[in-house]
């Protein structure tokens, strides 16, 4: 009986209700640019990087770690960088001192980061630095990661930090990720891996 008398305000607050629903033109483009995103997010074949000659070294009185990036095969990089994505190269290196007892001390650490691009404008592929020199270009991708990746810097701060007679691990962290992945997804999906290439870790130890 209640309904029966109240079909007016139950049709009324039916559409009311109905209007604070999400139209199907809003969720299809929701829908759409998820799988836009994610289709560009998993190329068709794993892309891996190896470094190589790795050095530790003393350059102007600073803890520099010095090495050589190569990417097995641009052609996938190249259909992916053509598709839009901006990609980043993320070098990370941590010095720590050996304790018996204890846990590793962290003694320092920094970063190295790349920022790939292409220019459909110039047809170039484009290197930056954030922070650092000019952007490097170039039509061919290769060449131009074989040139900027020949040698690799990262600095870690003064030498002296150094104790001699103790025992200490290098340990370097290499990753190619989307970079311009919205927070908003990189939230939604954080099961998923924004990785194009494997993260590949590196350890080395010595003594001073």
């Amino acid at each position: 009986m209640a309904y029966t008398a109240d079909t007016g305000g139950g049709r009324r607050a039916r559409r009311c209700a109905a209007g604070r629903r999400p139209s199907a033109a809003l969720l299809g483009a929701l829908c759409c640019a998820l799988a836009c995103v994610l289709a560009w997010a998993a190329p068709a074949r794993a892309q891996h990087i190896s470094l190589s000659d790795l050095v530790l070294d003393n350059r102007a009185g600073n803890i520099t770690v010095r090495f050589s990036l190569d990417m097995e095969d641009e052609g996938e990089l190249e259909k992916i960088l053509a598709d839009g994505a901006v990609l980043s190269l993320v070098c990370e290196g941590s010095l720590s001192a050996a304790r018996n007892w204890w846990l590793d001390k962290d003694v320092t650490e920094s970063r190295f980061v790349n920022r790939l691009r292409y220019d459909a404008l110039t047809k170039e592929y484009v290197l930056e630095r954030p922070g650092g020199d000019a952007p490097r270009r170039g039509k061919d991708l290769k060449e131009l990661l074989k040139r900027a990746w020949a040698v690799i810097e990262v600095d870690l701060g003064a030498f002296d930090v150094l104790q001699r007679g103790r025992s200490y691990t290098l340990d370097l962290d290499v990753s190619l990720k989307y970079d311009d992945v919205p927070a908003w997804l990189r939230s939604a999906l954080f099961f998923w891996s924004w990785n194009v290439a494997p993260s590949a870790r590196y350890r080395m130890e010595f003594q001073y």
